[in-house]
């Protein structure tokens, strides 16, 4: 629905959380506007504090307080609380409610997700997310008809009934379920899927505390069972008489822990997962004052020491920097995306921190790690900071430093050394060398057909000067840019004419305004990061004007760089000062002048538009080329756009009414994976060797490509590391019941027993949980 970013407050200087609207859903932008006013008119130490919201090109943001900390949720997989902590955590969260309560507002999602404990702290706890507040006593609980409003396990009765109205013991009812969960590890309503959870929340009772927790004070559960009530009229009125109820127990002292649900299932299984994550160490003393910075953008930073600008640049490209002395910085970066994303991101960090810090030797690992800390003892950080001893070198320059999983993975728009230790350059265009297998080209192989089919719909595009586009989508490692190198490699050999105009979605900026073209224009007019705004104006000005006619160069100047971010003068101009106070003019001016720059381009010789993971991209980009393949009817532009089949989720129909040449790439046949395997492993490729790297890869080029390089550099009998992080993605989507049967199964290895299962999981109580999720993984092909 929307980015939260900490920014700074241009007005006090703090700092703030500064909560974005991306979701252009209707009903999206009601709850955020909800949740704006329910914040405006709420002033209580237990609620998240407004500051402002508003509207800014286009986009709707609302500024909140900055907490530092972690929600209930968090602390309760990772920590129980005792009966004494549970009860304060509820009575505050109650304390908070009850002020909603008094001006007559509803919360309606109350859960442990939503509570927030600031540095950690109960007695600091604020209520967050207000996006499902309701004003006035009573409320229609149906968003739409049908649709239900809430959490299942923290949802009431009523509300699970579909009721007209609800009041404020709603909010009771879902507090009463936080006490539960926060003193016995699980909430009271539970079940597989949501439907199984509302099942029992509208036809049974919830459990009696003392059947879970026979220690627990009568007069706690005797409290609890009156707000788990399925009878409305049972409960206290409202959050305030709740909260005054709790702090009159007496005899909560002591006690254990509560044990969170996940670890009372499997006491024959650990309750951590591993996770992959990247680490950048930088070496060298780097607290040094600004003037000593070479970004020139860092420069006009002022007040900002180089150590704060590290930091800074960092937070942009998605790390958190975890420790820093005067020799030593230390980032980590977690994986929201595949292990390639993962690389990528990082890489570019490096190379983001190298240009602020050109003399500052870098260290970049990838590995798996335990829990959100256990990077500190991982032998990756260990080899990440003996990395820098190759830091710098024989003459005395900084370089940056990589290990063999992050340039496994990186792809050919990095610019790596070949040989060991691997050393990070630079990042190249998209249409720039294919990426090399065991230090030289490979073979394209499998793609024949796709190759021929995307040359004969360019030819088309040129021959009858008709814009057409293609699309490619195939999982990370299918091949969609081998593929593009191909093409642009065949093109180039016959001597065509075409001009590839590069762009690429960042899964930094997904649904930024423009963030797709913005940056490939800037590249076509090599403009700078930092530069001086004039040098990027008149760098743009000199591309655009290379064959638009005089009388438009202005125009087209002028929108062209709204659209790039190069902010030209409207001083001399009405029509650029006009559409600036009114965003659909702005939003006209920029696509005609997107598609008469284009038309003017195209005159002089095919354009190729290659637009790579638009699975990143942002409809305010989509709608320009759309509308250029729809205008432009005469012209000879080639749209190649590559993406990740959940493109089709995140841009529905996106160019459905152009005629699109539609290629989903499948496995490579076996045929193709044996040519490939014995082309690269020469001597090495005996039949047994060629039959098991081909049976693994199971036609996934990324996978092939891996396990002929282990092979050749005589790790064969193990899996890449590289190949492993790619199959641990797939299972990140799981729910965590799932993951937790899927590890336990892979204990026995790739034949495994139910009995086995569910010993190891805790006993034969949990059959009809593994069941339906071993149903599940079978379903989708993991089992």
């Amino acid at each position: 629905m929307g980015v939260v970013y900490l920014a700074r407050d241009t007005l006090t200087g703090g700092s703030v959380a500064l909560k974005v609207l991306r979701s252009t859903a209707e009903g999206d932008s009601r709850r955020f506007l909800r949740e704006a006013r329910a914040l405006a008119e709420l002033n209580h130490p237990g609620i998240v504090r407004y500051v402002a919201h508003g509207e800014s090109r286009g986009e709707r943001w609302l500024a909140m307080e900055w907490l530092e900390g972690e929600t209930l949720a968090m602390r309760l997989q990772r920590q129980g609380l005792t009966i004494a902590e549970s009860v304060a955590v509820v009575a505050r969260a109650a304390d908070a409610v009850g002020a909603l309560h008094q001006r007559g507002m509803l919360h309606r999602d109350l859960k442990p997700s939503n509570l927030f404990l600031v540095k950690g702290e109960i007695d600091r706890l604020k209520v967050l997310d207000f996006g499902l507040a309701r004003f006035g006593a009573r409320s229609a609980e149906l968003s739409m008809t049908g649709i239900l409003v809430g959490t299942p396990n923290y949802m009431s009765p009523e509300q699970a009934q579909g009721a007209k109205t609800v009041d404020s013991r709603a909010d009771v009812f879902a507090l009463g379920c936080v006490l539960f969960k926060c003193l016995t590890g699980h909430a009271p309503f539970q079940g597989s899927d949501a439907t199984r959870v509302l099942t029992k929340l509208l036809f049974e009772e919830a459990p009696r505390l003392v059947t879970v927790l026979p220690k627990a004070p009568l007069e706690l559960d005797a409290l609890l069972s009156r707000a788990l009530s399925r009878n409305m009229d049972e409960r206290p009125s409202d959050a305030s008489v709740l909260a005054a109820q709790l702090r009159a127990l007496r005899g909560l002292e002591g006690g254990e822990r509560s044990i969170p649900l996940i670890e009372t299932r499997a006491p024959a299984l650990t309750g951590t997962e591993q996770r992959l994550f990247a680490l950048l160490v930088a070496g060298d003393s780097y607290m040094v004052s600004i003037e000593e910075a070479t970004h020139v953008e860092s420069r006009r930073s002022a007040g900002l020491t180089t150590a704060a600008l590290l930091r800074t640049t960092v937070g942009v490209n998605g790390g958190v920097v975890e420790e820093q002395n005067e020799e030593l910085v230390v980032a980590t970066f977690d994986a929201h995306g595949t292990p390639s994303d993962l690389a990528v991101q990082a890489a570019r960090c490096a190379l983001a921190v190298c240009a602020i810090r050109p003399d500052l030797p870098l260290s970049l690992t990838m590995g798996w790690a335990r829990g959100k800390t256990g990077w500190r003892e991982s032998e990756v950080t260990t080899r990440a900071r003996e990395q820098l001893a190759v830091g710098k070198d024989k003459d005395g320059h900084a370089r940056v430093v990589i290990d063999r999983m992050v340039a496994n993975l990186l792809d050919a728009r990095f610019d790596v050394t070949a040989d060991s230790p691997h050393v990070l350059r630079a990042e190249r265009e998209l249409a720039g060398p294919a990426r090399t297998l065991l230090g030289k080209p490979s073979p394209c192989v499998g793609r024949e057909r796709e190759i021929t089919l995307l040359q004969s719909t360019y030819d088309e595009a040129c021959v009858d000067s008709r814009p057409r586009v293609a699309v490619v989508t195939s999982p990370a490692g299918g091949g969609k840019s081998r593929l593009r190198h191909e093409l642009f490699r065949r093109l180039r050999e016959r001597g065509d004419p075409a001009e590839v105009w590069s762009a690429r979605g960042d899964p930094m900026s997904a649904g930024s305004p423009f963030g797709l073209l913005a940056p490939a224009i800037r590249k076509l007019a090599n403009i700078l990061d930092g530069e001086p705004e004039i040098v990027r104006q008149q760098k743009l000005r000199a591309r655009v004007s290379r064959y638009v006619r005089e009388e438009d160069r202005g125009r087209i100047t002028d929108f062209i760089g709204e659209l790039a971010g190069v902010h030209m003068s409207d001083a001399g101009s009405v029509v650029l000062r006009t559409a600036r106070e009114n965003p659909l003019t702005m939003g006209d001016q920029i696509a005609r002048a997107f598609e008469d720059w284009l038309s003017a381009e195209c005159d002089v010789r095919p354009i190729i538009l290659a637009i790579d993971d638009m699975q990143w991209g942002d409809w305010s980009s989509a709608r320009l080329v759309d509308g250029a393949l729809r205008n432009l009817a005469n012209k000879p532009l080639f749209v190649l756009m590559l993406a990740r089949p959940e493109v089709d989720d995140v841009m529905p129909g996106l160019f459905k009414d152009r005629d699109a040449l539609t290629l989903r790439l499948g496995p490579i046949g076996k045929k193709a994976a044996e040519t490939l395997s014995r082309a690269m492993l020469g001597t090495l490729a005996d039949t047994a060797t060629v039959a098991r790297v081909v049976a693994l890869a199971a036609g996934n080029v990324f996978y092939l490509e891996e396990l002929i390089r282990a092979v050749a550099e005589g790790r064969g009998d193990a899996l890449p590391d590289t190949v492993v992080a790619m199959v641990q993605q797939r299972t990140k989507a799981l729910e965590p019941e799932a993951r937790r049967v899927l590890r336990a199964a892979s204990v026995f290895g790739q034949a495994f027993w139910r009995g086995g299962v569910l010993t190891l999981l805790g006993g034969p109580q949990h059959a009809e949980m593994v069941d339906d999720v071993l149903d599940e993984l079978v379903s989708i092909e993991l089992v």
